[in-house]
C-alpha cells in the first residue's frame, strides 16, 4: 500500500514540478532536486494511511479465509492480535516521526531556497525562459533572448534597461552572467552588439557598437532567505512560545500519533460477517479517514485563530479518535458479535 500511494505521490509532484520547469520558473537541472524535496516534504502524510489500509487489507483477507477463525481455536485472543498488530506498527510510528520532525522541515527548508534561487532575487536571469519577454528589477530591465544552450550562453539577446531615468536598448549576439564574488554583484556580459541612447520622440539618439558590454543586475546579499513556518527546525518550534508555532509542532507530531489511531480503528473495521463481502466495512474506513484528514486541517485552524484553548490544541482530535477506536472495539467484542449475527439471520429469514 506504502508502494501505491508512493508511486501515486512521485507522479503528482513531478507533474507539478514539471509545470514550473514548462513556464520558466526554474531551470531544469534543478528539476529532480525540488523534486526530491517536495517528496520530503510530503511523504510523511501518507505513511499513517497506508499502514491503516495495509492492516484493513490483511486482516480482512484473514477473516474471509477463516484464518482468523482458526487462530481463535487455537487459543489466540483479541488480546494478542492487538499485541502483534502494534508491534509491527512500532517500526512505522518511528519512521513516520523521522520523516515528519526531521525530514518533512528539512525539505520544506530546501523547497523556499531553491524557489528564492530560481526566482531570481539571487540570480536575476536564473530562471529565463527563451522566447519569452521577462522583466526584471521592478520592471527596469526587459530581457528577451532567442535561445540558451546547455553551458548558460544566451543567443540574439534584447535587453531594455532602465538608469537613472534613461532608458537604454542593447542588442548583442550573445550572452552570459558573471558574478563577481567580491562585491556581491551580478553582471550580464553582452558580447558582439549595439546599444542605443537615447529619449523617445526626440532626435538625439546615439548608436554605439561593442565588442563587449557589462551590465549590472542585482546584488548577490540583496536577496533574504525567509523561510516558511514549515521549514523551521523542531527543536526551535520547541523552544518557541508562539501559538502558530505550537500549531506546526503538533501537526508534525499527528502523523506519527495517527498511525496507532488509526491501527487501532483499523482492527475492528477489518472484520467483516460470513455473509459480508471480502472488505464489507473498507468504505466505512474510507470515509472515517476521509473525516480524519479534514479536521485534522480543521483543528490547526482553529488553535492558531484562537478558537480553541491553546492548552487543548489539536490533541481533542486525537481524544475522539482513540474514543471512536474504542468504541469499534467495544462494539466488535464476542457479545456484540453475537447480536449482529441474531440480526442478520432474522433479516435474511423474516418468516
Amino acid at each position: 500500500m506504502l508502494i501505491a500511494l508512493l508511486l501515486l505521490l512521485t507522479a503528482i509532484l513531478f507533474l507539478q514540478v514539471l509545470r514550473l520547469v514548462a513556464v520558466g520558473q526554474i531551470q531544469p537541472h534543478v528539476l529532480f532536486e525540488l523534486w526530491f524535496y517536495q517528496m520530503m516534504r510530503f511523504v510523511p502524510r501518507i505513511v499513517p494511511p497506508a499502514f491503516f489500509f495495509s492492516v484493513i487489507f490483511v486482516l480482512g483477507r484473514l477473516h474471509r479465509d477463516s484464518e482468523m477463525t482458526a487462530l481463535a481455536a487455537c487459543g489466540i485472543g483479541p488480546r494478542r492480535l492487538y499485541l502483534a498488530i502494534f508491534l509491527a506498527a512500532l517500526p512505522v510510528v518511528v519512521l513516520a516521526a523521522l520523516l515528519s520532525l526531521v525530514g518533512q522541515p528539512w525539505g520544506a527548508a530546501n523547497i523556499d531556497r531553491v524557489k528564492l534561487e530560481q526566482k531570481g532575487q539571487v540570480a536575476e536571469l536564473a530562471g529565463i525562459s527563451p522566447g519569452r519577454f521577462n522583466e526584471y528589477s521592478k520592471g527596469d530591465i526587459v530581457f528577451y533572448c532567442e535561445s540558451v544552450d546547455n553551458h548558460g550562453w544566451m543567443h540574439n539577446v534584447f535587453v531594455q534597461s532602465r538608469q537613472q531615468g534613461a532608458v537604454g536598448i542593447i542588442s548583442a549576439d550573445s550572452a552570459y552572467q558573471m558574478p563577481d564574488p567580491s562585491s556581491g554583484d551580478r553582471f550580464l556580459m553582452l558580447l558582439n552588439g549595439l546599444r542605443y541612447e537615447g529619449t523617445p520622440g526626440q532626435q538625439d539618439f546615439k548608436l554605439i557598437h561593442y565588442d563587449s558590454y557589462l551590465l549590472r543586475l542585482a546584488r548577490l546579499d540583496d536577496a533574504i532567505l525567509q523561510i516558511r513556518r514549515s521549514g523551521l527546525a523542531t527543536g526551535m518550534l520547541l523552544a518557541s512560545a508562539s501559538l502558530q508555532d505550537r500549531a506546526e509542532l503538533q501537526d508534525r507530531l499527528s502523523y506519527p500519533l495517527a498511525v496507532l489511531t488509526l491501527t487501532l480503528m483499523a482492527i475492528p473495521l477489518s472484520r467483516s460477517l460470513p455473509r459480508q463481502g471480502t472488505y464489507g466495512r473498507l468504505v466505512v474506513a474510507i470515509l472515517l479517514y476521509a473525516i480524519f484528514l479534514n479536521l485534522q486541517g480543521v483543528s490547526r485552524n482553529w488553535m492558531e485563530s484562537g478558537i480553541t484553548p491553546g492548552w487543548l490544541g489539536t490533541w481533542w482530535l486525537q481524544a475522539a479518535m482513540l474514543g471512536l477506536a474504542g468504541l469499534f472495539s467495544g462494539l466488535d467484542s464476542f457479545r456484540w458479535r453475537r447480536v449482529w449475527q441474531r440480526l442478520g439471520r432474522r433479516q435474511s429469514f423474516p418468516g
